[in-house]
């Protein structure tokens, strides 16, 4: 469930900002599969002012609370028992905040999400999310709007918060999260 392997750079250009880039994929030892880039892969600059990414990666509703999820990448992490949802989107934009005073920002436009299904537009989903994080504890609030072309299409949105503190080896965190997909609507907690 967690064999990755990946690669990963930064090149300086000088004044302060890098190229930096990065690829990674899963791997299946157990049945020897898994195929390149199928996690986070992407080229883009980073520097006093922030990063900026463009390719595959987790959507800033996913940060947000990824270090939330106590048995996050085992059986028991909260996508999969308690039904969150996370992607990891293909042709992201994504700008991600420096940290300033423990508050982060991130926001990622999504260019032709499900383009396979006739999505063509510039912000066919989007996710925004800040997060706090200052002596062990933790706050965040995300947004993210995506359409299932595959499905009709079926509009999905949805916010999650997120709440945790940390005091030596004690960990303790809050997730809700609110999904309205095309009317349907599930309220999940953590």
């Amino acid at each position: 469930n967690t064999s990755r392997i990946g690669f990963k750079g930064a090149e300086d250009l000088g004044n302060g900002l890098k190229a930096i880039w990065k690829g990674e994929q899963g791997v299946d030892i157990a049945d020897g599969g898994g195929s390149w880039a199928t996690r986070n892969a992407y080229i883009g600059l980073a520097g006093d002012w922030g990063t900026f990414l463009y390719g595959r990666h987790d959507t800033p509703l996913k940060i947000s609370t990824g270090k939330l999820d106590l048995f996050a990448d085992r059986m028991a992490d909260y996508n999969t028992t308690v039904g969150f949802i996370d992607r990891r989107v293909n042709d992201a934009i994504a700008y991600i905040s420096p940290n300033m005073n423990g508050l982060t920002l991130a926001g990622a436009i999504v260019p032709g999400y499900d383009a396979g299904f006739g999505a063509d537009g510039l912000a066919d989903g989007y996710s925004v999310a800040a997060m706090y994080s200052n002596n062990g504890l933790f706050l965040s609030a995300a947004y993210e709007d995506v359409t299932d072309w595959a499905n009709s299409p079926v509009d999905i949105d949805h916010w999650r918060i997120g709440a945790g503190y940390t005091m030596n080896a004690f960990s303790i965190g809050f997730v809700y999260e609110d999904q309205d997909q095309g009317g349907a609507q599930a309220d999940l907690m953590q």
